[in-house]
């Protein structure tokens, strides 16, 4: 495992605060308390141990954030003293094919979480380099960073995080990634601490509502059966433009090995929900795995 840790600083600033979401702590809450007063989230009840995880998509809160709020409410119980591993997309292109940050804290404007560093130890020790610690994938990386706010909205800072960057996001990385989860996620297991995790993803982007929806649908069909090679030839058939598509997969794999029974499409939407723009649209999911 390198020791290289690109960029490293115990405290990873927000990069995304004021843009994808509001800037200051009583903005984020007030936004949040309107998504999570939703009537289709408020409807939902709260999912005990059988949540796995979920996939989550990572656009700016006025566009995906009621979607995301869907995931969020189903893990409000079970998600206290938990540690989040919280894999997304490297939209920038910086750092290692997979990168997992190093340790400290990361910051936003509803306060600072702390990484997991136990977690991030135990894979260090089973990974053979596949995964590299680096913090460089991280600085200007929006797909994690946005999902925080919502665990902070939560539980405030009772939980811990383990953010995982995917450059590559090939098939046989995302296997691999998963096979490592899995490992360290049983050990977690047997001590007695709550490991859960969430896939950062939009779907189609910047084509017509119709054809956004048609082509998720498929996706989706893909993702609840479980069938990660089907999933990847159907993106690729269609060219569907799923960003996170290797954090998709990376919990496919690992629900299946895991036993999951049970995949639930919790919502989705489209950009144009919020713009009324159905020409230039952006889909998002949110979707649950259950053991």
């Amino acid at each position: 495992m390198s020791k290289g840790y690109g960029g490293f600083m115990n405290l990873r600033k927000p990069a995304a605060a004021g843009t994808f979401y509001p800037g200051s702590r009583n903005e984020i809450i007030s936004m949040l308390d309107n998504l999570f007063s939703s009537p289709s989230v408020k409807r939902l009840k709260p999912a005990g141990p059988e949540m796995i995880g979920f996939v989550s998509p990572h656009a700016g809160y006025i566009y995906s954030g009621k979607t995301a709020a869907h995931g969020y409410q189903r893990i409000s119980d079970a998600g206290k003293d938990a540690t989040f591993i919280i894999l997304g997309p490297n939209h920038y292109g910086i750092g290692p094919e997979v990168s997992i940050y190093p340790s400290g804290e990361w910051e936003t404007p509803l306060g600072n979480v702390s990484i997991d560093k136990d977690f991030i130890d135990k894979i260090c020790s089973v990974c053979n380099g596949d995964i590299m610690m680096d913090a460089s994938a991280h600085l200007y990386e929006h797909s994690i960073e946005v999902q925080i706010p919502f665990l902070q909205y939560l539980f405030g800072n009772n939980f811990k995080i383990v953010p995982i960057c995917m450059l590559n996001q090939s098939i046989s990385v995302s296997n691999a990634v998963a096979n490592f989860l899995y490992d360290v996620y049983l050990d977690f297991e047997k001590k007695g601490k709550k490991v859960f995790f969430i896939a950062s993803s939009d779907f189609s982007h910047y084509v017509q509502k119709k054809k956004a929806e048609k082509d998720d649908k498929d996706a989706i069909e893909k993702i609840k059966s479980l069938d990660v090679r089907s999933f990847y030839e159907t993106i690729g058939k269609k060219q569907i433009s799923i960003c996170g598509y290797g954090p998709i997969s990376t919990l496919m794999f690992l629900s299946k090995k895991l036993g999951s029974s049970q995949v639930n499409l919790l919502d989705y939407s489209t950009s144009a929900d919020a713009t009324g723009d159905e020409e230039q649209v952006v889909g998002y999911a949110s979707i649950e795995f259950l053991k």
